[in-house]
């Protein structure tokens, strides 16, 4: 049963490993967005894809680990860590809770960041449409919706082109 434990432990240290790149993937990609580099957003948020699908794969290994351990302990298949923890040998405990208050803080961080990219790309779209509005030429359908050509003028953008 031991070597269950330090199964879940080991799955537990490499999604922590993961969490950790991700997190300081999420911090690129906020430095990205913030300095408009296009070039690093597109590599920021390749490597995110990337990291969340290794995350993934790693915590269907980690639920593998734990459904086999629970039923050795007669535990739920959806018990949480704390009750793992709880029954681990002595010389485990302290690492298992270490890594599981590890992943949660990192968890939080990367919420917090994951929000304020949200936020930050949002206000780029924004800033984004009014550009397009500026510059381009707007005005109403060209068919009506009983399919005839409206003849109506195309209202000119708010940029002057002949000056």
């Amino acid at each position: 049963m031991e070597s269950l434990f330090l199964e879940l432990k080991n799955a537990l240290e490499l999604q922590m490993h993961t969490m950790k790149q991700l997190l300081d993937t999420a911090r690129e990609h906020n430095r990205a967005l913030r300095q408009l580099d296009i070039n690093l957003l597109n590599s920021t948020l390749k490597k995110e894809e990337e990291l969340a699908a290794t995350l993934s794969r790693q915590d269907q290994a980690r639920k593998s680990t734990t459904s086999g351990l629970a039923k050795k302990l007669g535990l739920p298949a959806d018990a949480s860590l704390s009750q793992f923890t709880d029954l681990a040998p002595s010389g485990i405990i302290g690492e298992l809770n270490a890594i599981k208050e590890s992943i949660k803080s990192m968890a939080m961080e990367l919420e917090e960041i994951n929000t304020l990219n949200q936020s930050l790309t949002k206000q780029a779209m924004q800033v984004n449409d009014m550009f397009l509005k500026i510059f381009t030429q707007t005005g109403k359908q060209a068919y009506s919706p009983a399919g005839k050509k409206v003849e109506e003028s195309l209202k000119l953008s708010l940029l002057d082109k002949k000056v």
